[in-house]
């Protein structure tokens, strides 16, 4: 069941419309543009963090959006393109440097796990009736992917990743634009890049921060840190953010250390930030801590590897970043899934070139520690204009790989079971060049249907109803819409292993084609 979470810090909307032309004291202190190589050895110029299905513009459901030339890989790129701005000096840090980002939520398209409505279920006495609700209720998240599309067009596959990577998307973005911003005013104090910074040796920007003069927000600390054999780069921050009257403490860092030229490179990326749950979930407080990791290896021109991690430990100050970094060249910790975390692991990873987007990603959650099971969309592009997504249920986080292990029909309802089936859920999508929108690729695209039953059909033998069009009425459904196995006029439909696949994740990686991304390395 999907636990109902609500940050009680509002979440703004930054919108970039374009370029800017500068004056030479910009409000950031920007004295000048600089060319993007001189970072290619001290920051990941090339690297953000999004779904790769994302191509959406402005709008309620984003955290932030920025417009692009480029229909395709919307998000991804004007991610990049904005954080190498502030880095050269072509856009402000005042518009562009949002600390709320760090408190972005994750979100459920309207086409995956609705609340669903039923009554007479076969295998068990019905739930209760919540409040002015005509019957009981399937909760929300349970129930995977119901509706094709998301709005009459969008694949839900796609339109799930991305509602499920907002929050990875703008904490990425501004942790990586946090360090972008101390380098832009290390420059515009007068300093050249990063000649001036000398091996062994420390600078405190911090006073520079803050005289940008973001709102609400306070530096503690900003230094920049050069190692003595100068292989590696270090970027900390400490800041108070104060909304509402109330002091929010963020930790920013990040380790890079450049590989032998500019297409190749390691680092790692961690932030926490004090938040406030409401209501507090699986916690006795409504304090809260927001941990976070990005690890990600460029190995060359056309491959990155990167896993984000994500979660919610209770109280302030507490830390989930106790799990060694697998890395040969960087000493550091990551949000470790055996941490003590109460709330929403996320979890990430990706294997793609940058120019095209093209690649393999897998994105895992899992709502409480408790949960039986994980939930996982695995997606595989090619250069970013078609593809195949799945959806189905693995082990718990801590012991998944990204492995998909089968489907669960029937999570929350009368008479349920985790025991996942040998099934899966699977879309194939095009994107629409005109409409810039991933679509079915045609009508046989879709392996959804089923029915909310431990066996995921139903022969309509009872007097059993749910809300397949999710109207809020059961008034209109029949056995045309409930009853779902062979013969009926809705089929069973899930993907199932074929041909020589021992099980279904066999079938999904070597008949589907799709490999799972690993850790990076």
């Amino acid at each position: 069941m999907k636990k109902l979470i609500r940050w009680s810090m509002l979440v703004s909307l930054v919108v970039y419309t374009g370029g800017c032309t500068k004056s030479d004291d910009d409000g950031g202190g920007n004295t000048g543009a600089t060319d993007l190589s001189v970072f290619e050895t001290n920051f990941p110029v090339q690297l953000a963090v999004a779904s790769p299905t994302d191509t959406s513009g402005p709008g309620a459901n984003n955290t932030f959006s920025l417009t692009a030339t480029d229909p395709a890989n919307v998000a991804y790129g004007n991610a990049l393109n904005r954080i190498n701005e502030v880095l050269t000096g072509e856009a402000a840090i005042l518009d562009t440097y949002t600390p709320n980002l760090f408190y972005s939520l994750s979100y459920d398209a309207d086409c995956y796990g609705p609340k669903m409505f039923y009554e007479n279920h076969p295998e068990g006495p019905d739930g209760p009736v919540f409040g002015s609700d005509p019957y009981p209720s399937l909760p929300t998240g349970d129930l995977g992917i119901w509706s094709e599309t998301n709005d009459g067009t969008e694949a839900c596959i796609a339109a799930q990743l991305n509602g499920r990577m907002a929050a990875f998307k703008d904490q990425s973005y501004i942790g990586l634009m946090n360090v972008a911003s101390m380098i832009r005013v290390y420059i515009d104090d007068g300093n050249t890049w990063p000649d001036d910074l000398s091996a062994g040796t420390t600078e405190d920007v911090t006073s520079l921060m803050n005289a940008v003069g973001v709102s609400d927000t306070t530096f503690n600390s900003a230094t920049i840190e050069l190692s003595a054999d100068g292989s590696q780069w270090t970027y900390t921050a400490a800041l108070t953010y104060t909304h509402m009257g109330t002091d929010h403490e963020i930790e920013v860092s990040l380790i890079h250390v450049p590989g032998s030229d500019a297409n190749e490179y390691e680092g790692l990326l961690t932030y926490m930030a004090d938040g406030t749950f409401d209501p507090p979930g699986n916690c006795s407080t409504s304090d809260v801590t927001l941990n976070g990791s990005l690890h990600y290896v460029r190995n060359s021109e056309d491959d990155i590897r990167s896993q984000s991690r994500a979660v919610t430990m209770c109280d302030h100050g507490e830390s989930a970043l106790s799990e060694a970094v697998q890395s040969s060249v960087i000493t550091g910790n990551v949000v470790s899934t055996s941490a003590n975390w109460s709330d929403n692991y996320q979890q990430f990873t990706a294997e793609f070139d940058p120019a095209t987007l093209g690649g393999h990603y897998s994105y895992v959650w899992q709502a409480g520690k408790m949960d039986s099971h994980s939930r996982i969309l695995n997606v595989g592009l090619q250069a970013v204009t078609a593809g195949e997504g799945y959806f189905g249920f693995g082990d718990q986080v801590g012991t998944t790989d990204g492995s998909i292990t089968g489907f669960i029909c029937n999570w929350a309802g009368p008479g349920n079971s985790h025991m996942p089936q040998q099934y899966a859920q699977r879309q194939n999508i095009t994107l629409n060049a005109a409409t810039s929108v991933f679509e079915p690729s045609n009508s046989a695209a879709s392996d959804i249907t089923y029915a909310p039953t431990t066996t995921c059909e139903y022969d309509g033998s009872g007097s059993y109803l749910y809300d397949r069009d999710i109207d809020g009425d059961l008034s209109d459904e029949a056995s045309s819409t409930v009853n779902v196995s062979a013969g009926e006029t809705l089929e069973l439909d899930l993907m199932v292993p074929s041909g020589s696949a021992t099980d279904i994740w066999d079938h999904i990686t070597n008949n589907r084609g799709y490999n799972l991304p690993s850790y990076p390395n």
